[in-house]
């Protein structure tokens, strides 16, 4: 699915295509009826394989490099009412 994404910086920290993660990176969530959300996660390194990759995450509501209203951006996504 292309987000088309906000800024360079934004999606190069997403957690995305199967790539692993270590320190801070961004997972994306998309659910059909509450659209698109963005976590802030940290990922510890030396990680067995077993244990959860993060136990919890920060929503964001904004882009932490470029500023943009992720909400508003990603509005798209959400399913519309009928």
């Amino acid at each position: 699915m292309n987000l088309d994404w906000c800024c360079a910086e934004f999606e190069a920290h997403c957690c995305k295509n199967g790539r692993k993660v270590n320190g801070l990176g961004i997972c994306v969530l998309i659910h059909s009826m509450t659209g698109v959300h963005f976590l802030l996660e940290f990922r510890r390194p030396g990680r067995i394989p077993s244990e959860p990759i993060a136990k919890n995450g920060i929503k964001l509501k904004f882009c932490l490099w470029c500023g943009c209203n992720l909400v508003e951006r990603y509005a798209k996504f959400k399913k519309r009412e009928q």
